[in-house]
């Protein structure tokens, strides 16, 4: 069990090694730090192998999605502002996500830390009433600490492998 919990590990870590960036970044990111809302999910173009496996097998240059939850100095809604308090022990006033990483789970991340250097982009969903919002992120919220679900990448390299190695019955949580 500690041998596939090391070589398991030894994969992630050589997944989500990232590139050096290079050139300058295609946003502004003080402009989106500006303009981004609570409920905004931010598009990400990542730089690590994992990233260009992701972006190669769904033919976008979007390789990662957060959400942003804002500040947790300005979350309402007591219960999700007491759970995201129980991962982030950051500076109250910096600008949150949501986000599922590989190496560690759904966490949430000071966005400015996390992606001022990478290409990203915001989609604002519409219709959503401030209630629906405000649920939308509570959801997310109790999800913190919950493990990364690889099913999807096993998903991902199916499609990129010409034959069927990898055995059906194992399913598949992709709906194209």
């Amino acid at each position: 069990m500690k041998v596939t919990k090391w070589i398991t590990d030894g994969l992630i870590r050589w997944l989500i090694r990232e590139r050096e960036a290079f050139g300058i970044p295609l946003c502004n990111f003080r402009r989106i730090r500006s303009v981004i809302k609570p409920g905004d999910v931010v598009l990400v173009e990542g730089r690590s192998k994992a990233s260009r496996l992701i972006k190669l097998a769904t033919h976008s240059s979007w390789s990662h999605a957060a959400l942003c939850i804002g500040s947790l100095d300005k979350i309402t809604d007591v219960a999700t502002r007491r759970l995201v308090s129980e991962h982030y022990d950051g500076p109250s006033h910096r600008l949150l996500i949501i986000e599922a990483m590989m190496d560690r789970g759904v966490v949430v991340s000071d966005m400015q830390n996390e992606y001022a250097c990478h290409h990203v982009r915001i989609c604002r969903p519409s219709g959503l009433s401030d209630g629906d919002n405000t649920r939308v992120i509570r959801f997310v919220a109790n999800h913190l600490g919950c493990q990364y679900d690889f099913r999807y990448l096993v998903d991902l390299f199916r499609f990129l492998v010409p034959f069927n190695l990898i055995p059906l019955r194992w399913g598949t949580k992709l709906h194209w």
